[in-house]
């Protein structure tokens, strides 16, 4: 199987961590609450119905046409990263404009029973309350970002704390079965002295201690590496 590398704990984290899917779910919301902001500023409009028996017959409806708000003029004036307030009102003047010269829907209700339908639009472009709640939404979300990019170099660098003390504990571990080798085979040459008489048995004791002291060096290690 691969190792896993410091760059694979990186990718993983900035593409598949449930850290990485909850930022990018707090700037989507943001993004929306932006465009949400925006509404205060679109006309609104009611409608109503009515079914009356009148003669003669009533005159035709003429309703105009609404503003197109998301054509490419006002888009790239009200853009987010450029915002200018006096080029997105230009534009948003602009649209208004084209949408007072062009021709009204005509509705020709000329018949014994007939039914009326008036409507009102209400477009209030210089609400006080729009341009701060717009602005304030701008700064959330830039705030958002701000937030998002500390979160994940934040979350970078505990991956690379714990990447690199696994890394030390792994080299520990290593070092430590060395060590136990190394003690082992000189406790056999020692054993073999001491059982031929050449050497002290107490050498021979203190030879078998080094390798149960090796030996436990070894599991502390094991037992670090699991508990990080």
């Amino acid at each position: 199987a691969k190792l896993l590398t410091l760059e694979d704990a990186y990718a993983a984290t900035r593409h598949d961590s449930p850290q990485k899917r909850l930022i990018a779910e707090r700037i989507v919301e943001a993004e929306i609450a932006t465009s949400r902001s925006w509404a205060m500023l679109l006309p609104q409009w009611s409608a109503n119905y009515a079914f009356t028996h009148v003669a003669p017959a009533p005159p035709s409806v003429e309703i105009p046409p609404f503003p197109d708000f998301r054509n490419d003029d006002v888009r790239k004036a009200c853009d987010r990263d450029t915002f200018d307030f006096q080029r997105c009102a230009t534009a948003v003047i602009e649209s208004i404009q084209v949408a007072a010269d062009a021709e009204p829907t005509r509705f020709d209700f000329a018949r014994a029973d007939t039914s009326v339908v008036t409507t009102r639009i209400t477009w209030n472009l210089l609400n006080g309350r729009a341009i701060p709640l717009i602005g304030n939404a701008y700064d959330t979300l830039e705030m958002e970002q701000i937030r998002a990019e500390a979160k994940m170099r934040e979350l970078l660098l505990t991956v690379a704390r714990t990447f690199h003390a696994a890394s030390a504990t792994k080299d520990a571990i290593d070092v430590a079965w060395r060590a136990l080798e190394r003690v082992r085979r000189q406790n056999d040459t020692i054993q073999s002295l001491v059982d031929a008489g050449d050497r002290p048995r107490t050498l021979g004791e203190s030879s078998a201690l080094s390798v149960q002291q090796s030996e436990l060096d070894l599991e502390r290690a094991k037992n670090a590496f699991q508990r990080g």
